[in-house]
């Protein structure tokens, strides 16, 4: 089992950035991508100070490196109703022009959506989780309303 575990833990690290590697890297885009890749990180460097395992936040880390490199990463799985409904919501907010005209509310959607999928699996129904559905709830609100009004 040790054994599986230490093989796991490093090709994860060999195929793709770790944290270590990305917490030094200039994230100063205000773009979608680049306020994704900043906020990405945010929660990757969260858990790796607040004893989450490894793997989460290497996870984070490489979703964080994948949108700094131009690429949308997956939105975490969603578990429940109440998360299903907000990664539809979300996903459909991303498919309209939503995202260019108002960046930091998309890329922080979708990046407190990713931390809320997290925290939901680590400690269901907890303080941290209900305070990124919270989150995850306002920004889409701003990107189904305001941003959207913009068209």
């Amino acid at each position: 089992m040790r054994a599986a575990l230490l093989l796991t833990l490093l090709s994860a690290g060999c195929a793709a950035p770790t944290l270590t590697q990305l917490r030094p890297v200039l994230l100063d885009q205000g773009d979608f991508l680049g306020t994704l890749a900043r906020e990405e990180r945010r929660h990757a460097i969260f858990l790796g100070r607040h004893g989450a395992t490894i793997p989460a936040a290497e996870r984070f880390a490489q979703k964080a490196e994948m949108a700094r490199t131009g690429r949308l990463p997956d939105p975490e799985p969603a578990e429940g109703a109440a998360m299903k409904a907000a990664r539809a919501r979300l996903l459909a907010a991303l498919a309209t022009s939503a995202k260019e005209k108002c960046p930091v509310f998309a890329a922080i959607a979708f990046a407190r959506y990713d931390a809320w999928a997290e925290r939901q699996r680590a400690w269901p129904n907890g303080e941290e989780a209900e305070g990124f559905r919270r989150d995850v709830e306002e920004n889409l609100s701003a990107l189904e309303g305001l941003c959207r009004r913009a068209d």
